[in-house]
C-alpha cells in the first residue's frame, strides 16, 4: 500500500513538472502568458531612480520571441538572459545592446531555459518620468534546439 502511494505520488511529481515546463510566465506576480499573443507593457521610467527599467519573464522551454519597443527619449538597451544552469552559479548572456537607441525590434529564438530580461537606463538623465512602449510575442520553436 505504501509503494502503490509513493509511485502515485511520484507521476503527480512527474506531471507537475512537465506541465510546469511548459509555462512562460512574466516577473512581478502578473499571470502567465499566452503563447503566440501579443503582449504590450508600458514601462515608467523614473526620472530621479538611478536604476535601470527592466521587464523579465522566465521562460523555460524553446521558444521564438519577437519583440519591439519605442521610447520617448533614447535608451542604454540590452537584452539579455540569466540562464538556468545546473550550479545555480549566476550567468547572464547578451543577446543585443545599444548605448543610445529609442526604437528597435528583433526576434531570438529562448534555447536556454531562463530569465529573459528587457533593461533600459536613460542615456542622460531625465527631468520627468519617460514611457517605453515594448511588446513581444512568444512562438513555440519546436525542433530549433
Amino acid at each position: 500500500m505504501l509503494q502503490r502511494c509513493n509511485k502515485l505520488l511520484q507521476l503527480s511529481i512527474y506531471l507537475a513538472i512537465y506541465s510546469f515546463s511548459l509555462l512562460v510566465f512574466a516577473h512581478e506576480g502578473e499571470k502567465f502568458i499566452a503563447s503566440s499573443q501579443w503582449q504590450h507593457k508600458n514601462l515608467t521610467v523614473q526620472w530621479d531612480d538611478n536604476w535601470p527599467t527592466e521587464h523579465c519573464i522566465d521562460i523555460l522551454d524553446v521558444n521564438t520571441m519577437t519583440y519591439s519597443f519605442e521610447s520617448e527619449v533614447s535608451m542604454k538597451f540590452d537584452f539579455h538572459v540569466h540562464p538556468n544552469n545546473e550550479n545555480n552559479e549566476y550567468q547572464t548572456d547578451y543577446f543585443s545592446k545599444s548605448d543610445s537607441i529609442a526604437k528597435n525590434t528583433g526576434e531570438i529564438i529562448t534555447n536556454k531555459p531562463g530569465t529573459y530580461c528587457f533593461q533600459f537606463s536613460p542615456v542622460k538623465r531625465h527631468t520627468k518620468n519617460s514611457v517605453i512602449k515594448l511588446k513581444y510575442r512568444l512562438t513555440p520553436a519546436i525542433n530549433r534546439r
